[in-house]
């Protein structure tokens, strides 16, 4: 079986607002599809494309394209928007991607492009979509004459300058909290470069889906704009590095899909626009037809011995009044749990000491009046806290954060997933030593 990645972005910046983004984010693409996390792609399966006119793109797509495809990823990351011009069915012309200044394409183009040469296609575009008319377009590239014919065409053709409507906008977002989303999602790609590559690839595809079809990811809903903004020195699409980081929580699970990584990720640019008090807003949109096409595989993880222990000494702990610090402070950053007088703090996954990402919350803020509960990242309690059950207030906040959180909200056990059958244990010490450990 075939499968193709086609990542695209545009050479030409002779835009009012010329973007470094587009770059960066195929880039975290590719890197992330040649992850074992992503699937393994090798690079002969990727096909990067910086398009200088419309007529290239269509030409690959039509042309380049040899063989039947299982699969194909077709990512895009520049500018776009929504052509309000009534076509002969009497609909809106829709969403279109500028491959140029003076020339795009749109998107039910690609789509029937795509259905000649695949089964299963996923469309991820990360531009504006902002309404428009008559999107420009050089309409003789269906042959192989016809794109001949553009090169010269192409060089008298005068820029446009675009309206500032389908600029996507570049915004101040570095005092965000994402730069742990990233460091935790780099944290988590090498952690993924133990796995053995081959077994990721054969996981990958035993996950794909028998139905056929096509699904389309958007980074902003119809008439919204699509931002961008400077993350670790690097300006990025902000929904483009938001979903790949969606990964990131995916620790004891073993497969995440491009649907599950969509509804993790697309509350995530209001939250740090809001975060930031700014106006702007971005709603992403997914037209899902039900495939699940597999985002992030992960060999099931099953809790260590040291974990093991680690539970059963902390329910063996007396609980104690937590005793404020204050040089506590000038180390953790503390946040209210919006609607609450509680609040929490973050620790990022540390593969040294075998901890994932997890939560402490405690009953006052700034880290005040003792520790209610610590949850990790899939939803197991932490430090003791299993069958702890969270306020509903928390419940939001957290899955808004990406927690997984049990539909009841009480944390679960992690001791429950120990199967006797994958464990053989033996005890080397005495009697002494297990009460001195054990109480």
């Amino acid at each position: 079986m075939i499968r193709k990645a086609i990542l695209v972005y545009p050479k030409d910046n002779g835009f009012l607002s010329p973007l470094k983004g587009p770059k960066n984010d195929i880039n975290n693409w590719k890197e992330y599809l040649n992850s074992p996390l992503g699937g393994f792609w090798s690079d002969s399966e990727i096909e990067i494309l910086n398009i200088s006119n419309s007529a290239e793109l269509h030409h690959y797509l039509a042309e380049e394209i040899k063989e039947e495809c299982e699969y194909i990823f077709f990512a895009f990351s520049g500018h776009g928007g929504f052509d309000t011009t009534i076509d002969d069915t009497m609909s809106p012309k829709g969403d279109f991607i500028y491959c140029s200044s003076y020339s795009a394409m749109y998107l039910s183009e690609i789509k029937k492009l795509l259905e000649d040469v695949t089964k299963k296609a996923l469309i991820f575009v990360d531009c504006c979509r902002s309404e428009v008319t008559n999107a420009p377009q050089y309409n003789d590239y269906s042959t192989i004459q016809g794109y001949a014919q553009f090169t010269p065409y192409q060089q008298q053709q005068k820029k446009l300058a675009l309206s500032e409507s389908v600029q996507r906008k570049q915004i101040p977002l570095k005092e965000l909290k994402i730069f742990l989303e990233g460091s935790l999602h780099k944290g988590l790609l090498l952690e993924s470069k133990k796995i053995n590559p081959a077994d990721a690839k054969k996981k990958w595809w035993n996950n794909m889906p028998h139905a056929n079809g096509m699904s389309i990811i958007h980074s902003c809903s119809r008439g919204e704009f699509a931002y961008e903004c400077e993350i670790e020195g690097k300006v990025v699409g902000l929904f483009s590095y938001l979903y790949i980081n969606t990964s990131s929580g995916l620790v004891i699970r073993d497969l995440l899909t491009f649907d599950d990584a969509f509804e993790v990720s697309k509350n995530k640019p209001n939250d740090f626009l809001q975060s930031s008090s700014r106006p702007e807003r971005q709603n992403p949109q997914s037209y899902n037809n039900g495939l699940n096409i597999p985002f992030a595989v992960y060999p099931q993880k099953m809790e260590t011995f040291l974990e093991y222990i680690d539970e059963v000494y902390f329910k063996k702990l007396e609980r104690k009044i937590y005793a404020y610090d204050n040089t506590k402070a000038l180390f953790e950053n503390f946040e209210m749990i919006p609607g609450t007088n509680q609040s929490y703090v973050i620790h990022k996954m540390d593969t040294l000491s075998n901890t994932i990402k997890h939560a402490h919350v405690y009953a006052k803020p700034k880290g005040k009046g003792g520790q209610l509960y610590s949850i990790r990242i899939d939803g197991k309690g932490h430090d003791g806290s299993s069958g702890y059950k969270m306020p509903r207030k928390h419940q939001e906040h957290f899955r808004k954060l990406g927690f997984t959180i049990p539909e009841k909200g009480i944390l679960e056990c992690r001791l429950h997933e120990l199967d006797i059958e994958n464990y053989s244990l033996e005890i080397m010490v005495n009697d002494s030593c297990l009460e001195a450990l054990f109480g």
